[in-house]
């Protein structure tokens, strides 16, 4: 009797993503957007403008930034038009990439971001991060 094993190999394929709403949370957001992303994923934007950080309280830690915590690239329509925003030397750091991770940003503006402790007001990099055609305006570490 001879056997015969089969073996089915999934495959998983990097998606695009697209944030669709200019929000800082809720459906279509980058925040939503960016916590669905699996490692591979591009995330790019149908909308122009500014994306605003929705509250302007001060938060220990920095618990508002958005966190890339998978190989993602983050592909904006041109720092012109979009901007991550903050509040002037209130808060959050805009971006967290981990420890581990390599990720992309590129055609965008970060403005305002701050980090109430620590370093890295626009972005904490822990990982391997690349930046194209990025602005960086007013981001500082406190």
């Amino acid at each position: 009797m001879v056997g015969l094993l089969v073996m089915h190999c999934a495959t998983s394929r990097a998606a695009t993503l697209v944030v669709t709403n200019l929000a800082d949370t809720g459906p279509g957001t980058l925040r939503a957007t960016l916590a669905g992303a699996q490692s591979g994923d591009v995330i790019s934007f149908t909308v122009t403008g500014a994306i605003h950080h929705a509250s302007s309280q001060v938060v220990s830690n920095n618990l508002l930034e958005l966190v890339i915590s998978n190989n993602v690239s983050i592909v904006g329509p041109g720092p012109e038009a979009l901007t991550l925003a903050g509040k002037t030397n209130q808060g959050p750091r805009l971006f967290r990439v981990v420890s581990g991770v390599t990720a992309s940003l590129s055609g965008l503006t970060l403005s305002d971001g701050y980090a109430i402790a620590g370093h890295g007001g626009g972005i904490r990099n822990e990982g391997n991060l690349a930046l194209t055609n990025c602005v960086f305006i007013r981001c500082q570490g406190g």
